[in-house]
């Protein structure tokens, strides 16, 4: 591996921007439990990476955005989902996302007996958002930068608060 460093800083900062619903209750016994997303975007942004990220009990997720336009841009769909697999997805051009753009995440769960990964199969458990693999999330992470001319005199920590704050 042969690593090159520059001795300039990069053209433009990259960020992450997570869509998440970290308020989600998934009963026991539920075989198709719908979880959604949805996140206004503060700025114009080109996303580079989409990272959809779920546990055990997911069976689907589908992301896709609205621009202020009206137009629905389709970005993934991850069906069926299968944990062992999680990976990050790298788009085959940039994607221009404008500022006041709607992101939606929509996700579906089987917390049911009838899931063979479900880690409670035996006795189905209460779900919510957590760390474990036993818990769940419903996350997709988006890697951006700001949009030419996007270093419109932002502060890189007014930038990293806005991307990393869930509307709520």
């Amino acid at each position: 591996i042969g690593l090159h460093f520059s001795r300039e800083a990069g053209a433009r900062r990259f960020f992450s921007m997570p869509v998440s619903n970290y308020r989600f209750f998934i009963p026991a016994g539920d075989s198709n439990r719908e979880i959604d997303v949805v996140r206004r975007v503060p700025f114009d942004l080109v996303a580079y990476t989409l990272y959809p990220h779920m546990h055990m009990l997911a069976k689907d997720m589908t992301v896709w955005m609205e621009k202020p336009s009206g137009e629905r841009v389709d970005l993934i769909r991850v069906s069926p989902w299968d944990s062992n697999w999680q990976r990050g997805y790298r788009l085959d051009r940039p994607l221009f996302i404008p500022e006041g753009s709607i992101v939606y995440v929509k996700a579906h769960y089987d917390n049911s007996s009838e899931n063979p990964a479900n880690p409670h199969r035996d006795k189905p458990i209460d779900v919510v958002f957590g760390q474990s693999s036993t818990d769940e999330m419903c996350v997709c992470t988006f890697g951006v930068t700001l949009a030419p001319p996007g270093d419109r005199e932002l502060d890189e920590a007014e930038v990293y608060a806005a991307l990393m704050t869930p509307e709520t």
